[in-house]
């Protein structure tokens, strides 16, 4: 969970995970009045559960419409480049290590 959604998390309160039409949730229970109630209820990003996968934002548009212009001037789908891209540099700062 991220730190905009954690702010609305109840220490008191219990969690569940469930599916429903592929896409996976938690939910937030919190007691009310001797019942449980769902108080909060976040959507899990698919990425979010497969920990191999990092996503990068751009400050501006024009640097994302610049990053996909270079993949495709060098033969790339956007992705396919950052994934080489990041290797490289891993590669690189790892190899003495």
């Amino acid at each position: 969970m991220g730190d905009r959604q954690a702010r609305f998390c109840n220490p008191a309160g219990q969690f569940r995970r469930f599916r429903a039409a592929g896409t996976l949730f938690v939910a937030q229970l919190v007691d009310d009045l001797g019942t449980r109630k769902n108080d909060q209820l976040w959507v899990v990003p698919q990425a979010d559960y497969d920990t191999r996968t990092l996503y990068v934002t751009f400050d501006k548009q024009e640097e994302r419409d610049a990053w996909r212009s270079l993949a495709t001037n060098l033969g790339f789908e956007d992705d396919e480049l950052g994934k080489r891209v990041l290797a490289a540099l891993l590669n690189a700062l790892t190899k003495d290590k």
